[in-house]
């Protein structure tokens, strides 16, 4: 089965994950009593693709040339998926999975 790109907006956090057309309703049944929960078919709406999804190295060319992190970051390895910088729409440098947000 073909994956699409899918915005996910979780309590007020977003970020777009690659998943099927059953993936995506799993993951809409799982989170539909939540009042705030949102999600589009990029790809629907916007012909994004998965191939087109390259979070990390966006992120890595958006900063500027000679800008640094302020104050005491962690090494990304140490990032934990669903924890502190690692919470879904968060700060550390990583990908969410369809497994990822049925582990939530």
């Amino acid at each position: 089965m073909e994956k699409r790109v899918w915005s996910v907006t979780i309590n007020g956090k977003n970020d777009c994950v690659s998943m099927t057309e059953f993936e995506a309703m799993t993951v809409k049944l799982k989170f539909s009593g939540s009042e705030l929960f949102e999600m589009w078919d990029m790809t629907e709406r916007h012909g994004m693709k998965p191939e087109h999804l390259h979070k990390l190295q966006r992120e890595q060319d958006s900063m500027p040339e000679g800008v640094t992190w302020t104050g005491d970051k962690p090494p990304s390895e140490t990032w934990i998926k669903g924890i502190g910088p690692g919470s879904f729409g968060g700060a550390a440098h990583m990908i969410w999975e369809f497994d990822d947000l049925m582990a939530m």
